[in-house]
């Protein structure tokens, strides 16, 4: 009789710390989700990135990065806070998600998906000095490699949706002819743009 009380309660405990992780992805995924909660999460996260993203720009002005040096570290301090907890987050909730459902294996996978590697990529400019020993931050192109945050906006854009959708759709296509697409396009905008200025 205990055993059975045992395992009943850890049948509880499992199905509350899985209930707790369905609801955390749901939150962070905006695709996923649909209720208030998660619009006011990703509205916070959205403009979190483009706050970011105005900031980089403005640490370019030496002499307003030198009058504002403090408040421009206390911001990016702030922004890797919630984008690294964002981070891990979305690594311990996506065995949520049918396709990474495997504790290890799915996270491993989810790891290297596009999404995932762009989020890493937004916090590590921030890590790197840390792990290496170097105060690399004083180089401008590491602050400019915080750029890729908004590359994160894509997740948080109906259109970037549209667009994986096209792209899951496509699959007799290979990746190689996806990256060339995308590097000609994207030189033909900024060729565009280029020759209107």
């Amino acid at each position: 009789m205990y055993s059975l009380t045992q395992t009943l309660q850890k049948n509880q405990k499992s199905r509350r710390y899985n209930q707790i992780k369905k609801k955390v992805h749901l939150l962070l995924d905006p695709s996923d989700g649909g209720t208030r909660w998660d619009r006011i999460i990703n509205s916070i996260i959205v403009s979190l990135i483009l706050l970011n993203l105005i900031a980089v720009c403005l640490e370019t002005v030496d002499s307003y990065y030198r009058a504002n040096q403090i408040w421009f570290k206390d911001f990016e301090l702030f922004s890797i806070f919630i984008f690294s907890l964002e981070y891990l987050l979305r690594i311990w909730s996506c065995t949520s998600m049918k396709k990474y459902r495997h504790p290890v294996k799915g996270r491993l996978k989810y790891l290297i998906s596009p999404g995932s590697l762009v989020d890493l990529a937004a916090i590590l400019p921030f890590y790197l000095p840390l792990i290496s020993g170097l105060d690399l931050r004083s180089l401008r192109l590491i602050r400019m490699i915080r750029f890729v945050r908004f590359f994160k906006l894509g997740r948080f854009l109906n259109a970037s949706r549209v667009i994986r959708r096209v792209f899951e759709a496509k699959k007799g296509r290979t990746d190689r002819q996806y990256a060339h697409r995308a590097f000609v396009d994207h030189t033909g905008i900024q060729r565009h743009v280029l020759c209107r200025t």
